[in-house]
């Protein structure tokens, strides 16, 4: 089965980063949408199926997703995306589709974002998910957020904390 296009979608509380899978980099970069507001989501979505000029009916979608996002709200997600009529539909978490995107295939990620970190493990081209960890950083986005470099990201108290975050999750990998 192809697909005219393959759009890559990675929705964030801070920015949405929306583009195709033969580009390099986000096409299209769009206002975040705090919290879980659903019907927010969906406008989201189709201004970014919209502004990349895309027709939903010969597209294929990737969506990132936070790790731990409930079974539900994938499932709600994914009949949305083929109401619209998209052919095909994978969500990944948005730090394995990172590492895949530098050809590794095994690796450590941690995703600094505006409200959390996440700490993910890949061996072998398989995301560990009982080994991602999350570490919820306070009101470091509200200080600047991951944007903005080391006064804004995780701040010196946070970092310690971090640091046991990757070692709880480097601890459930098999060696």
């Amino acid at each position: 089965m192809s697909y005219a296009d393959v759009l890559l979608f990675d929705p964030g509380v801070s920015q949405w980063r929306c583009g195709r899978a033969e580009e390099e980099g986000p096409d299209v970069i769009l206002p975040g949408i705090p919290g879980n507001d659903h019907a927010a989501w969906e406008e989201q979505v189709q201004a970014g199926i919209e502004a990349l000029e895309a027709d939903p009916t010969e597209c294929a979608m990737i969506m990132s997703e936070p790790p731990g996002t409930s079974t539900d709200e994938r499932a709600r997600r994914a009949e949305f995306l083929f109401e619209l009529g998209m052919k095909a539909v994978h969500f990944a978490a948005g730090l394995v589709l990172a590492i895949y995107d530098v050809d590794f295939d095994t690796g450590i990620i941690i995703d600094v974002g505006e409200s959390a970190a996440y700490v993910f493990a890949i061996c072998d081209g398989l995301s560990v998910l009982e080994a991602a960890t999350r570490h919820p950083l306070g009101s470091v986005g509200a200080e600047g957020g991951a944007e903005g470099g080391a006064e804004g990201g995780a701040e010196a108290g946070q970092l310690p904390a971090l640091l046991e975050a990757v070692v709880r999750t480097l601890g459930t990998v098999d060696t």
